[in-house]
């Protein structure tokens, strides 16, 4: 469940696995260190990308990757993913 907790540990976890792409704030295009090098990230605070995406289709890109991002399953548990998807929901642009 998303809780303050939650989504501090996800913020923490976000800036280590996921920020190097897609920035820290989540903006994705080039405000990643490494998105320079790679296929632009999405912006994963937009709306309409917030609406389209569930929760376990985030969890699962997370544990096993995509065609262009890395699988984390065995760097972060089902659990802290999960608290990173509470994260990138907290995020979201209104």
């Amino acid at each position: 469940r998303a809780s303050a907790d939650s989504i501090a540990i996800g913020r923490q976890h976000f800036g280590t696995f996921c920020a190097p792409c897609h920035g820290a704030e989540g903006k994705g295009g080039v405000t990643g260190p490494v998105a320079t090098k790679f296929i632009p990230p999405p912006d994963l605070t937009h709306p309409e990308l917030q609406k389209q995406r569930t929760d376990g289709y985030w969890h699962s890109y997370i544990v096993v990757g995509g065609a262009v991002m890395p699988a984390y399953g065995e760097a972060l548990s089902s659990h802290e993913a999960w608290h990173i998807v509470n994260f990138l929901r907290s995020i979201a642009q209104k």
